[in-house]
């Protein structure tokens, strides 16, 4: 570095190689403002040479171009104005190049940034709908919970009445002579309900059973006729 500034004070430079350079290293710099020091460091050649020459060029190069539509007062972001920016460098077509990269990168880093706030809004927007779909199915559980827990109530307390459980046809569910601790407890589902499966296994069963009673009773019959019909 320090040999390439040595080369560069001895070399003279006219002025449009100086802003050729000058842009170069605003190009580099990716649009970011310059001042003679920048350019001493970038460039090797000294802020004096900048600061009495280039002046003028480089406050025209960090001067943005201000667009016609204003977006807000607090904009963070550098759209320039394309027809002022045109007819300000149509002699320097160089600076112009640099002018509309920088416009060409602040529209694809928005881009970026929009497509980013598109996926954040249709996740949110899904986890809206997934929220919503289970505050209802825990409503309606809820909702379940109770009719059930009142119905159970309603059932065990009918049970200790004769003309109830006739009507309701159940027996009677609680014996409050004999464990009294557990016939008390009106959330012993298990004990008062038996699960539906049990009941289907008993009632199969007992039908199995009376089945093969009655064909036994046939066969038995017909063995005893066939005697019967000997003797």
């Amino acid at each position: 570095m320090e040999k390439k500034h040595k080369e560069n004070k001895k070399q003279k430079f006219s002025d449009d190689k100086l802003k050729q350079l000058a842009l170069q290293v605003k190009h580099k710099l990716g649009g970011k403002e310059i001042n003679p020091s920048i350019l001493e460091k970038e460039t090797g050649i000294g802020r004096m040479t900048w600061s009495r020459r280039m002046t003028e060029t480089i406050a025209k190069l960090n001067r943005p171009l201000i667009r016609s539509i204003e977006l807000n007062a607090n904009e963070d972001i550098y759209l320039p104005n394309i027809e002022d920016c045109i007819e300000q460098y149509w002699e320097e077509k160089n600076v112009l190049k640099n002018e509309l990269l920088i416009f060409e990168i602040t529209l694809y880093e928005l881009y970026e940034e929009l497509q980013q706030f598109k996926e954040e809004n249709r996740l949110l927007k899904k986890y809206e709908a997934e929220n919503e779909n289970l505050k209802k199915e825990l409503n309606n559980t809820r909702i379940y919970a109770k009719h059930f827990e009142d119905l159970y109530t309603k059932m065990v307390v009918s049970s200790n009445f004769t003309q109830l459980r006739s009507k309701l046809g159940i027996g009677k569910l609680l014996d409050f002579k004999s464990d009294i601790s557990k016939n008390t407890d009106l959330l012993n589902f298990i004990t008062h309900f038996p699960k539906t499966e049990d009941l289907i296994l008993e009632q199969t069963n007992n039908s199995e059973t009376k089945s093969k009673e009655q064909n036994l009773n046939v066969i038995t019959n017909k063995f005893n006729a066939i005697f019967e019909q000997k003797d």
